[in-house]
């Protein structure tokens, strides 16, 4: 209904990304080797900068070229010979600012 508003289309706002930032939990950062406690400790006034640079990433489709980025670690199956290469699973570490932007997109 074109009445309706079109909230996916909403710009991201401050509380958006305060409770992304605050219900994450303490993972590992990727590449750009920001934590979640960092974030956490963030001044007002970073936050807001963050919630412009969303939302100029939201309405120009402009994704930072270091989002495509990951750190691949291979870790072992448990009870698997550690020898075998194919007894190990991929796990992907992606920036931390990337995770933050698609946890508040898919809420």
């Amino acid at each position: 209904n074109s009445t309706n508003s079109e909230s996916y289309n909403d710009l991201i706002t401050l509380s958006e990304i305060e409770h992304a930032i605050i219900s994450s939990k303490n993972s590992a950062p990727g590449p750009d080797q920001i934590t979640y406690n960092i974030l956490k400790k963030l001044p007002s006034l970073t936050l807001q900068a963050l919630e412009k640079a969303f939302n100029h990433i939201w309405t120009q489709a402009d994704v930072p070229n270091e989002w495509h980025e990951a750190l691949v670690f291979p870790i072992p199956k448990p009870g698997k010979s550690k020898i075998n290469p194919e007894n190990y699973r991929p796990i992907s570490l992606t920036n931390t600012l990337c995770k933050i932007f698609e946890k508040i997109l898919l809420n």
